[in-house]
């Protein structure tokens, strides 16, 4: 669920704040979208994002109880 909510904010944030056309004038995106957005590429960010899923998952697998022995069988 971590994931899919990265996924989409960053989906939301590249589709609404469009680089301006060449010649228009300043970027007006703040540094965050022009350092997260404009110059990661998407197919790198799902690298990324694969990596921070990864160790969400690791972190709650090794922070919650395990599964009774008597419900594993």
């Amino acid at each position: 669920m971590v994931g899919l909510v990265i996924g989409i904010l960053r989906f939301i944030l590249e589709f609404s704040y469009t680089v301006p056309a060449c010649g228009t004038g300043e970027d007006k995106r703040g540094w965050f979208l022009q350092a997260v957005v404009g110059n990661v590429h998407y197919l790198h960010f799902s690298c990324i994002l694969w990596i921070i899923t990864g160790i969400i998952t690791i972190a709650i697998s090794l922070l919650t109880e395990p599964i009774p022995e008597s419900c594993v069988s």
